[in-house]
């Protein structure tokens, strides 16, 4: 499970497409990895992805979820453990 309840949680992507929503949840992973290169990312499978730094004690979630007929991509940010 999560270490704690996300403090901010939002959806930054939503379309009926499952490929499309990946394709935009790799950007995703890149543009974070190109703009805090100094955080740490750990992919937990295909649609999960997790990005921590050891200076702060944030823990930033990424994913792919899917809602009814949709796919969502959201961004959750929460403190670590």
């Amino acid at each position: 499970g999560y270490p704690h309840e996300p403090v901010i949680e939002c959806v930054l992507y939503r379309t009926d497409s499952e490929v499309e929503a990946a394709n935009k949840f790799e950007d995703l992973i890149e543009l974070t990895r190109s703009t805090l290169p100094e955080w740490e990312g750990n992919r937990l499978n295909m649609y999960v992805a997790y990005f921590s730094s050891k200076k702060v004690t944030t823990l930033v979630d990424l994913n792919v979820a899917k809602s009814g007929d949709h796919f969502d991509v959201v961004l959750s940010v929460r403190p670590k453990r």
